[in-house]
């Protein structure tokens, strides 16, 4: 019903382009109608697609290009409501045949952001957009604009503080660990590792190991044992840039390993006397670790006797009646070396005379630690 003494009314919410008819009546105080008056009819105006977006502008940063534009207008939808289609390509001219790569915005927002990894060149899109109303009328595209992101030039600060350690659990490994780089646009670089038993890493850097932590994730592998190495880090971020490559200044040597350096020569130098019948099998490190003291009964039915080694914490090989001993980090202190340093044991006879290197095998091995590597 209309208000009272009113000669006119307005029905919304009708739909697009569709015809309506209307009838009217009078209504007094005591309910008594009139007659009915002769239909009015009209058809509402048509749903017209929203007028194309207006001024648009692209702006770049190293990793993203934000394209934005000026709201458009609907005799519909209101202009807060406007969802907008967003088109980008690589080509000048991508977005003629339109499609909507970059997604449908949310209702009244007049931006999108495009996200890209940094690049040591300019990268180059270019956009196009249309504004999309709620019965999904589109406008026309905007004419295609472009934008581009910043060129990244700069390379990360080189590691600072590079130090390269013995392994001596894993003989055919160093640990590398240094001080982290920062860069402008990379929050956290990423870290590439070179070895070589020269300086040559510093002029001819060739990528052995990557690691994207300063702990040396990825430390040296598969060395040479009782090798001295020169280790290079140095830093890159997102666009490729690198860093100059640092190293700690002096070569350090892998470890000792029992299985490459020091099994095969107390088999060579020892085993023609300690296989000779005291107890089958090779000589393995794993009879070390028996801890005997002097006066102790050992396979093969020999007793360690050894007064000037008494109290001592002494490893037995066991092929040996009188005892092969390995003092973990103590080589002047244990019988194993003594017998093979040239000077006459405390007990017992000398083991045959080794080479130079070949006794600083065994001293090498005892004091980091007669490790099972």
């Amino acid at each position: 019903a209309g208000a009272s003494g009113t000669n006119s009314y307005f029905r919304g919410a009708r739909s697009p382009s569709t015809f309506y008819c209307y009838t009217v009546r009078s209504r007094d105080a005591a309910l008594n109608y009139g007659l009915d008056s002769t239909q009015a009819c009209g058809t509402t105006l048509a749903d017209q697609p929203p007028s194309t977006p207006g001024t648009t502008s692209a702006t770049g940063s190293y990793r993203t290009i934000t394209f934005t534009w000026s709201a458009a207008a609907d005799n519909v939808t209101a202009t807060p409501a406007l969802r907008y289609d967003v088109c980008y390509s690589a080509t000048n001219g991508g977005c003629n045949a339109f499609v909507a790569n970059g997604g449908t915005t949310a209702a009244g927002v007049v931006s999108f952001t495009l996200n890209l990894s940094p690049s040591q060149s300019v990268q180059t899109r270019y956009f196009s957009v249309r504004a999309r109303d709620g019965a999904n009328n589109v406008s026309a595209a905007t004419a295609q604009r472009a934008g581009a992101t910043l060129a990244d030039t700069t390379g990360p600060t080189a590691p600072t503080g590079v130090q390269v350690a013995l392994n001596k659990t894993t003989a055919t490994r160093l640990t590398v660990s240094w001080g982290a780089s920062s860069d402008a646009v990379t929050p956290s670089p990423t870290y590439e590792l070179c070895w070589s038993t020269t300086t040559s890493c510093f002029s001819s850097f060739a990528v052995m190991s990557t690691s994207t932590t300063t702990s040396g994730g990825s430390s040296p592998s598969g060395l040479s044992t009782r090798t001295k190495y020169y280790v290079y880090v140095r830093s890159v971020d997102e666009a490729g840039n690198r860093s100059s490559p640092v190293t700690d200044g002096a070569p350090e040597n892998t470890a000792t390993s029992y299985g490459t350096d020091v099994a095969p020569l107390v088999q060579t130098k020892c085993g023609g006397c300690h296989d000779g019948g005291y107890a089958p099998g090779p000589l393995t490190r794993s009879f070390f670790l028996s801890h005997p003291k002097s006066g102790t009964a050992v396979p093969g039915g020999a007793t360690l006797s050894c007064t000037a080694a008494a109290g001592k914490s002494l490893y037995y090989v066991y092929q040996s009646s009188a005892g092969v001993f390995a003092d973990p980090g103590q080589p002047n202190s244990s019988l194993l070396y003594e017998k093979i340093s040239g000077s006459p044991p405390p007990c017992g006879s000398a083991m045959p005379t080794l080479l130079t290197d070949e006794k600083a095998i065994l001293f090498e091995w005892i004091t980091q630690g007669a490790q099972n590597n």
